[in-house]
């Protein structure tokens, strides 16, 4: 077998060839008698050199891999994305505003720290504020991230100041975001590549799916001479979008819509074009498809009672986290938020798209519909 680089790739030589070739040389060069168990000298002589080898094996490994945005990680892969003239997204702050109550004319230093009652999250002000009467000022969380301030919450002064009597936000705090990590690199990388794309369909659903809030989009591109099954019309193509502006999606729409084709769905946007002319554009929600589950559950005296509420959010978040837009629900993955509870030693599922489901088959959801989870929804019995 050969090793390194092939024609297949690279072939990485594991520890067991490695023991098995320093062995058959030295049986070569000192003979067939010689003792090589793994307690004799030459024994363990075998096992310190094999595994140190087999480690720079993995070593190579890794650098040839490291070529390779969906196996590269860290620096290697910015240095990779770079190629692309892309880079990693930094982590940013979360930011917001306060009230500051207090004396008029008082100078709020930046940099005056506060803190929220909650989990002690701490904030600054971010520029030199002088209250009038009620006054906002900016505020940036200290550690980058989602750092939490809900409503009501921020209002504990660190940095004392006189004049300055108290403070509170009127509204929650945009979270921050934490930095890019290597998957979500990968996901945007591949994205940005497909936008340049020539082919309507993956190009336009690249560029869409870069939209912020856009959770998912399926273009369905019809290029026959007749409507087809989903009611696409001949020579025109329909985008499916979950989530997402109605402006920027049709801004989106109009500019990549080629000449002879036309924009289908149920949705219509005004664009305006070059010539300052407004351009009606089309495109498509999905269908919301209720699920309805009954979850029957047989336990021990571990289960915790009243467990019950717990265990329907959490097959609710898992269910409207995994499937997206023309995923077919897949009974058997709800077994695992299920499992999470302890104390459960047996499951049964019934799903349906109506109240009191019977079945426990898979529900097919078609390309223009996507599955919807809901607690309201979502039953579940102890046995």
């Amino acid at each position: 077998m050969s090793f390194g680089l092939t024609l297949d790739g690279f072939k990485k030589k594991r520890l067991a060839d490695i023991k098995s070739e320093i062995e058959s040389d030295l049986r070569d060069s000192l003979g067939e008698n010689i003792s090589l168990i793994p307690q004799s000298v030459l024994g363990q002589i075998v096992g310190i050199v094999s595994e140190r080898e087999a480690l720079e094996w993995e070593a190579m490994e890794q650098i040839y891999f490291s070529f390779y945005p969906l196996m590269a990680s860290g620096r290697n892969l910015d240095d990779l994305v770079a190629i692309n003239g892309i880079s990693r997204l930094e982590a940013t702050k979360s930011y917001g505003y306060v009230q500051l109550y207090g004396t008029d004319e008082t100078v709020v230093p930046a940099g005056t720290i506060l803190s929220e009652t909650s989990y002690g999250n701490k904030f600054e002000i971010e520029y030199d504020t002088v209250i009038n009467g009620v006054t906002n000022a900016n505020v940036l969380s200290v550690e980058y991230g989602p750092v939490v301030a809900t409503a009501g919450t921020l209002t504990k002064i660190e940095t004392p100041v006189a004049g300055l009597d108290s403070v509170s936000n009127s509204t929650d705090i945009t979270l921050g975001t934490n930095e890019e990590t290597d998957e979500e690199l990968r996901v945007r990388r591949e994205k940005i590549i497909l936008r340049n794309s020539q082919n309507l369909s993956d190009s336009l659903k690249s560029q869409i799916s870069l939209i912020d809030s856009v959770r998912n989009v399926t273009v369905i591109d019809n290029k026959t001479a007749e409507i087809d099954s989903n009611g696409v019309p001949a020579h025109s193509f329909m985008a499916i979008v979950d989530g997402g502006d109605d402006s920027e999606i049709g801004r989106v729409v109009w500019d990549n819509t080629p000449q002879g084709i036309t924009s289908f769905g149920s949705v219509v946007v005004q664009v305006e074009d070059a010539s300052k002319t407004l351009q009606n554009v089309y495109f498509s929600r999905p269908t919301a498809v209720d699920i309805y589950m009954i979850i029957t559950i047989t336990t021990d005296s571990t289960y915790m009672a009243g467990s019950e509420v717990q265990i329907e959010e959490d097959v609710a978040s898992f269910g409207n986290d995994t499937f997206n837009l023309g995923d077919d629900v897949i009974v058997s993955r709800f077994y695992t938020p299920v499992n999470k509870t302890q104390g459960i030693v047996g499951i049964d599922i019934k799903v349906g798209k109506s109240p009191s489901p019977t079945a426990s088959d898979n529900i097919p959801i078609s390309d223009t519909e996507v599955a919807v989870f809901d607690t309201a929804n979502i039953s579940v019995v102890v046995q």
